[in-house]
């Protein structure tokens, strides 16, 4: 939970709107069912995926504004070296002595991919409204 909200301290300061919040609201349910695509995973349970996704959508965020791309590059490729660190597509899940149960590394590949397309979606369907209103 700590992880989620310091997530959302970040995408506040980056000027999340209603849009990202809809962006993780379809992200979540879509996160779980990207599972079905690793068999070997065949029970889950947790916030990993979501915070994924969140991260993912705020680093989109940050990087389509000028003021914040620092940071949302920063976000952005650490979140791409922490999966490619884990292979979540090669061990989707995995014994971590660290936390002292299996992970399950698919999720966080699939939040962060289903948090980008998520965003991507609610950014284009914002702009093609803005300009929609804008030529009403």
């Amino acid at each position: 939970m700590l992880a989620l909200v310091a997530v959302g301290v970040r995408g506040h300061t980056v000027g999340a709107r209603s849009r990202e919040a809809l962006a993780l609201f379809m992200a979540w349910p879509l996160t779980t069912l990207g599972l079905l695509f690793w068999p070997a995973v065949g029970w889950y349970a947790g916030l990993s995926g979501v915070i994924h996704a969140a991260a993912a959508i705020v680093a989109w965020r940050a990087l389509t504004q000028r003021s914040a791309r620092g940071i949302g590059a920063l976000l952005a490729v650490g979140l791409c070296i922490k999966l490619l660190l884990e292979r979540g597509w090669a061990a989707p899940v995995a014994f971590d002595s660290h936390w002292g149960f299996n992970v399950v590394y698919a999720a966080h590949l699939s939040g962060t991919v289903t948090g980008l397309i998520a965003a991507a979606v609610m950014d284009g369907a914002a702009r093609v409204f803005c300009c929609w209103r804008r030529n009403r």
